[in-house]
């Protein structure tokens, strides 16, 4: 348990941001409604027990992100991480872009922990859903998770790879999860358009559900490329221990969680892929 032995394939960091592109998403701040919709949405869902380091704020407020985009696809969400607005206790909610009445882009945050929104102080990091190459539409956080990677615990409970990638493969959270009955989405077409086929999504999809019944996994998500290739993809990254050798060291492998790709494609060994961003 822990990452004491821990070596990654970018630095580590606390700041930062994915991005967030309004590029056609801000269609869908407008498609979707934030009070009617989106917070009683969020306002249902099962955030499950809070365990320190292992399933705690980070993990509902990623469980949060991944349901609310399969529910409304295309909105702009993500996860913030800092300091609390009254104690100043390190904490990581749900951000939503929304409309005001006079059309002014504005940011919101709720929190799972209370069921509704709240204020917010200091803010180190943002994970932007749709992400963008560019920290735009992040302020306050200027600074791009570009060849970096952001780590919200540093304790893991280390798991065997052939059950973590045997999960992945089978896609056991699509018949098993505690808000199964909210796996429907708002428009079927936007979701075959936006979501299917959206690697950021599906990976982050896959990584929620594996960080939930696999309590603690050091289980992510890297963007990065793959070997000859220069378009960037979003694939899962996932840790073990050679042959679950816990004298080892940690290493890694990637999953390709794409519909379209073949089976036995979908384990990426590291040395095949070079990421340029990680959350985990």
């Amino acid at each position: 348990m822990g990452l004491a032995s821990y070596k990654g394939p970018l630095r580590t960091t606390s700041n930062g941001t994915t991005g967030l592109t309004m590029d056609g998403a801000v269609n869908y701040i407008d498609k979707y409604d934030y009070n009617a919709e989106l917070i009683p949405f969020l306002r249902k869902l099962n955030y499950g027990t809070w365990k320190e380091e292992i399933y705690d704020c980070d993990d509902q407020a990623l469980w949060g992100l991944a349901h609310l985009r399969h529910m409304f696809p295309g909105v702009p969400a993500g996860v913030a991480s800092g300091e609390t607005a009254k104690k100043g206790e390190r904490h990581a909610l749900i951000t939503m872009w929304y409309r005001e009445k006079g059309g002014k882009i504005e940011q919101a945050f709720y929190d799972p922990r209370h069921k509704d929104l709240v204020k917010f102080g200091k803010i180190d990091s943002i994970v932007a859903f749709p992400p963008s190459d560019k920290p735009e539409n992040t302020k306050p956080v200027l600074q791009s998770f570009e060849n970096e990677m952001l780590v919200y615990d540093r304790i893991r409970n280390i798991y065997s790879k052939d059950e973590i990638i045997g999960y992945l493969e089978k896609e056991v959270y699509e018949t098993k999860c505690d808000d199964l009955r909210y796996h429907s989405t708002k428009d079927e077409n936007d979701f075959n358009r936006l979501w299917k086929y959206s690697e950021y999504d599906r990976a982050l999809w896959a990584m929620v559900h594996a960080h939930r019944d696999f309590l603690g996994c050091p289980v992510g998500v890297a963007k990065g490329t793959m070997s000859g290739d220069t378009y960037p993809i979003w694939v899962v990254i996932v840790y073990y221990k050679e042959n679950d050798d816990p004298k080892k060291d940690l290493i890694w492998t990637y999953f390709d969680t794409h519909p379209e790709t073949p089976k036995e494609e979908k384990e990426i060994a590291s040395d095949k892929f070079t990421a340029k961003m990680i959350f985990m």
